[in-house]
């Protein structure tokens, strides 16, 4: 009777799992794949693990954080103590009665103890002669060195995988080689340590002429120094950056720990988070309203490049003013920026 219980529930869950893309199964992943993405990518280039199997393998063992030695030993891949490890344990059933599981402090740890697993044992060598992005034969090799005994193993991690988009996090030029390559020599202290302020230059910003009614140029604030050295700018009370050329709205989110789908909707970017240098890119929504009523367009702006300019919705910008958000005005249009003409 138990073991017909048993086989019922695995099915039931088999086709919870298989209609995932509909039920909140698939927002808890989701969830999951939002909290701890960057730990991932971070092991992946400390130790050549595609970020996209750890990702997956911690859904599936830890049912996307949820399983009891995930919250309470934040252990989120199933490892055994095994007779190698010294730290804090946590007893519980699985195989067999009583068995032990390593315990950790944060999840971090469990992240790094997974990669360290499998760089330690022989077993898992052929593994890394693989391509960093080659997630399907990571999956088959996991399951034929023996991670797990279920004879799907591989094929729910590449489903996982693929269902999620986990690949995206394997791709090495999303990712920031290295701090020095994207550190810049911006300054936000002059040599008196008063801070800066810049102009909004053609290389930095779309130029605001002068001789248009005589409007003043809008100027970017230097608010703080963010990661890898990077300059924070004010525009509209809101944080912000300048795009440099070798930017992506991946690479930015793993060094200001920012959603990709965040950065993408704070910006009003295509799906693709398509962006070019010199724009700016927002770390926050834009508001509703600017610091000024109008602009008058001096270089054929569109309402998109006016929304970042100014730091206010692109979608109210529209709304007050009409026509196609990316279509260059003409020349002395004036843009109403915070209510309807």
């Amino acid at each position: 009777m138990k073991k017909t219980l048993l086989l019922t529930a695995i099915f039931i869950l088999l086709g919870v799992y298989i209609h995932g893309q509909t039920d909140s199964g698939y927002s808890l992943r989701e969830a999951y794949i939002n909290k701890y993405w960057k730990i991932a990518v971070d092991k992946m280039r400390d130790y050549r693990i595609p970020a996209s199997i750890t990702l997956a393998q911690g859904i599936l063992e830890s049912g996307a954080g949820r399983s009891d030695l995930a919250t309470e030993a934040n252990n989120h891949f199933g490892i055994k103590c095994h007779k190698d490890w010294n730290g804090d344990s946590f007893i519980k059933d699985d195989d067999a009665k009583g068995e032990c599981f390593r315990k950790y402090s944060t999840a971090e740890e469990s992240f790094r103890d997974h990669s360290l697993f499998l760089t330690n044992r022989t077993w898992y060598a052929p593994l890394f002669q693989l391509d960093i992005t080659d997630y399907k034969g990571w999956a088959k090799g996991l399951k034929s060195a023996g991670y797990a005994t279920n004879p799907n193993y591989s094929q729910m991690l590449i489903k996982l995988i693929e269902d999620h988009k986990l690949y995206r996090f394997d791709d090495p030029s999303y990712l920031p080689e290295s701090q020095g390559i994207l550190a810049n020599n911006d300054s936000t202290k002059s040599s008196s340590g008063e801070e800066i302020v810049e102009e909004i230059t053609e290389e930095k910003l779309l130029v605001v002429q002068e001789d248009i009614k005589q409007e003043e140029p809008e100027r970017l604030q230097v608010y703080d120094s963010g990661p890898v050295d990077r300059s924070i700018f004010l525009i509209n009370g809101l944080r912000c950056l300048v795009a440099k050329p070798d930017d992506n709205i991946l690479r930015l989110a793993i060094d200001f720990s920012i959603d990709p789908a965040d950065l993408i909707r704070y910006n009003d970017l295509d799906s693709r988070g398509s962006i070019r240098p010199g724009q700016v890119i927002f770390l926050e929504k834009k508001k509703r309203t600017a610091q000024r009523e109008s602009f008058t367009v001096a270089s054929n702006e569109s309402l998109y490049d006016i929304s970042q300019l100014f730091g206010v919705r692109l979608s109210l910008l529209v709304k007050r003013n009409g026509g196609d958000p990316h279509s260059p005005l003409p020349k002395g249009t004036k843009i109403s920026l915070n209510k309807s003409k």
